[in-house]
This record gives structure tokens, C-alpha cells and sequence, in this order.
């Protein structure tokens, strides 16, 4: 190629390219804040998060404002403070619940002892998680077809059997990180539609 010819025009960045830098970010914080603290399954929806804000990044990317990855980066960290705030308060509420009124013996009464059964639904519950159940169906059809296969999957709803992302990547034929991102896309347009 000659030093005259102008250069092949390079795509934009998508989400796939940058995967990688979900997995960045969300170790930063872990690292931060201790793995052993936050535990496997709030390391996974950091993750989640992460592909959302990755999702996002795509979604609202302007190349006139620079880099790709440091727009993305924003937007990853963005949604990985925000799960870990919720991690954080709901951490402050078991602790709260679980310390003993009086004494320090395991047949202490806690406080969280005192409240009515927490798994017991109310019937404000019900209507809550039968509208929202009753939504999803309603939106999730909207979707396009891969989209709503994968949330059908993950969230077991409209019939489907509610399977890992591990099991939906294998009976899609895909990679996992295909469908985290495919996922993040989804429960975008989602919240979109809300």
C-alpha cells in the first residue's frame, strides 16, 4: 500500500470489542473493596452490570467525543458503583437484622428474631410481582428473536425453563460472553420500554 492511499475506514467499536474491559473494571472494584467480602455471586452481577454499562457505552456512543473505551469505561464503572451501593445497603440491613439485642450466645434474640416471617408474601407483593410478571411477557414478545430467546432463558419466563447463562450460551451455540452481552442489550431496550 502506497503512503497515498487513504487508510481502510475502521468500524465502529461494539460491545464485543470490549469485553475485556468490563472484566477490568469489575476487578478494580472487587480488589478495592475485598473479594472475600462481596462473595462470588455479587462478583457475577457486577459482571452483569458491567455488560449493562458496556451495553450503554454502544448505545449512546458519539465517536466526535474520542475514545470508545474511555467512554465505555465510564459508563461500566457507572453501573458497577451503582450494584455495588446495593450491595453495600443491603449488607448494612443483614448485619443490622442479625445483631443481638442482648448478650452475645447463639440463643441470643436478634432484631431481625422480632419481624414476621420475611418469605411471607403480602398481598401487595402478589399484585406487584403479577404486574411486573404480566409486563415482561407483554414486552419481552417485542424483543427480537435472539434477545428474547436468551431472557426467556435466564429469567425462566413465557414457559421457558430458567436455565444459567452457561446452560443458555451451550443451547444457543454460542459463548457465554455472547450472551451476557445480548442479555445487557435486551434488558436495555427493556428498561427503554419502562
Amino acid at each position: 500500500m502506497s503512503s497515498n492511499t487513504p487508510s481502510p475506514v475502521r468500524s465502529m467499536p461494539t460491545a464485543e470489542d470490549n469485553i475485556g474491559l468490563v472484566y477490568k473494571v469489575v476487578s478494580l472494584y472487587v480488589e478495592q473493596y475485598g473479594r472475600q467480602r462481596i462473595g462470588a455471586d455479587w462478583v457475577a452481577d457486577l459482571v452483569q452490570e458491567g455488560y449493562l454499562g458496556l451495553a450503554r457505552a454502544e448505545a449512546l456512543f458519539d465517536p466526535a467525543r474520542g475514545r470508545f473505551s474511555t467512554y465505555a469505561w465510564w459508563w461500566i464503572s457507572r453501573y458497577v458503583r451503582n450494584e455495588l451501593s446495593r450491595f453495600r445497603r443491603e449488607e448494612v440491613r443483614n448485619l443490622s437484622l442479625d445483631k443481638p439485642e442482648f448478650g452475645d450466645d447463639e440463643d441470643s434474640v436478634t432484631i431481625g428474631d422480632r419481624f414476621v416471617d420475611e418469605n411471607m408474601e403480602t398481598a401487595a407483593d402478589a399484585v406487584d410481582r403479577m404486574t411486573r410478571r404480566e409486563w415482561v411477557r407483554n414486552h419481552v414478545a417485542d424483543l427480537p428473536e435472539r434477545e428474547r430467546l436468551i431472557v426467556e432463558y435466564v429469567y425462566g419466563v413465557n414457559g421457558r425453563e430458567q436455565l444459567t447463562q452457561t446452560e443458555v450460551a451451550q443451547r444457543m451455540h454460542v459463548s457465554v460472553q455472547r450472551v451476557h452481552v445480548i442479555l445487557a442489550r435486551a434488558l436495555n431496550r427493556l428498561r427503554a420500554a419502562a
